[in-house]
């Protein structure tokens, strides 16, 4: 009996220190990814941003084992409100402004190029956030 629950202690604590991981580090990793964009490789030239990449793409991976996944946070439900709108519409915007300004072709060109890629991002983001909604009802 005892053992068990130490068991599930441990399998618990071990899939919360994972997900904090993957969570830090994933958002570490586009941070750095974009200033490296924007910034002509201020980053990589100093350091190895797939180092950061392989520990994400393996904390990931390793959250993906049914040992290791919850059935609260499958049964938890969040409504969808206007603040997941305004974040979805605002990262869309920002990768249509890192799309124009990698793009070097002529302005009209560009600007046509990052507003269709900033609308199939927020499109996608939306249908995306729909499906979970409907999975979860």
């Amino acid at each position: 009996m005892f053992i068990h629950s130490t068991n599930k202690e441990l399998t618990r604590l071990l899939r919360d220190i994972d997900k904090q991981i993957f969570e830090v580090l994933l958002v570490s990793y586009l941070l750095f990814y974009l200033l490296d964009q924007i910034l002509n490789n201020i980053i990589s030239d100093y350091f190895n941003l797939n180092i950061i990449l392989i520990i994400v793409i393996i904390s990931g991976a390793v959250m993906s084992f049914p040992a290791f996944s919850s059935e609260k946070e499958e049964n938890k439900q969040k409504q969808v409100g206007l603040k997941d709108y305004l974040f979805i519409i605002g990262l869309g915007i920002v990768a249509a402004g890192v799309i124009y300004y990698k793009i070097d072709l002529v302005f009209w060109l560009r600007l046509a190029i990052s507003i269709i890629s900033g609308m199939i991002i927020i499109l996608l983001s939306i249908l995306l956030l729909y499906e979970n909604n409907e999975k979860n009802p």
